[in-house]
């Protein structure tokens, strides 16, 4: 078992304890105490032009109980091009450890920082999104890759169970207000203010008067956006920025 110090465990298995079983209990104390939750971009994201192949390798760091700031992730993302784990952990829906010396072989104090032996994926499968996904990495001190192979081959219903917990408890508390596309910075603010005041029904004229732009620009801005998401028509933007709420 890990170290329990900081009380993460009891508080956790806390919070979950009506709907855990003791078999995933007992896993959750297997595999320790630090975990991280991050978003990532699927293909079809890069494929449709909305986000650039770097944005396929960067992850949002959403949450995590590490105790310190992890030598990659001091922006709030995780961007590394030669981690050949990125396009899986956004592609798969099951659990998988992490082959780290990629990592490692960047910033070869990562492990160090907290001894970690190894790492686990639980990619989420409780939410689908057609441009981005979701994922829980386990960073284990205890368990090296063999073992953390082991224990997910034994019990990967539990496993999943688990980083779906996890991930769904975040959510229903501050996880709601997350949005990819502007972590990204997809979208200009201008063009969606635009689009909103299209939206709220105000004409070209009354929205460039409104945001101090000639109409011209306006028509810009549309055009812009448009482009980016590849819409038929202005209906069609303005359906599909509020699908991706961007606007209301």
């Amino acid at each position: 078992m890990v170290d329990d110090s900081y009380g993460y465990i009891s508080k956790v298995l806390e919070s979950q304890a009506s709907h855990w079983s003791s078999s995933q209990q007992d896993i959750f104390k297997k595999i320790g105490i630090y975990y991280t939750i991050y978003a990532g971009v699927k293909p079809l994201g890069h494929k449709h032009g909305l986000f650039s192949k770097k944005d396929t390798m960067t992850l949002d760091i959403l949450k995590t109980t590490l105790p310190v700031t992890l030598p990659l992730e001091k922006t709030g993302q995780y961007y590394n091009p030669y981690d050949h784990n990125i396009p899986r952990m956004v592609t798969e829906t099951t659990p998988f450890v992490y082959d780290n010396y990629c990592r490692i072989s960047k910033n070869n104090d990562v492990s160090a920082l907290l001894r970690l032996k190894g790492a686990l994926i639980i990619p989420v499968t409780s939410t689908v999104h057609s441009h981005h996904t979701f994922v829980v990495i386990f960073y284990s001190p205890k368990l090296t890759p063999i073992e953390l192979k082991g224990l997910t081959s034994l019990h990967q219903e539990d496993i999943q169970f688990i980083g779906n917990s996890l991930f769904d408890e975040w959510y229903n508390g501050q996880g709601r207000e997350f949005n990819i596309f502007f972590s990204r910075s997809i979208f200009c603010p201008r063009s969606l203010q635009v689009a909103q005041s299209f939206a709220d029904g105000f004409t070209t004229k009354e929205t460039a008067k409104k945001l101090c732009v000639t109409e011209s620009g306006v028509q810009y801005h549309l055009d812009h956006l448009r482009k980016i998401l590849g819409a038929r028509n202005r209906s069609h933007m303005l359906v599909e920025l509020m699908r991706k709420k961007v606007i209301q």
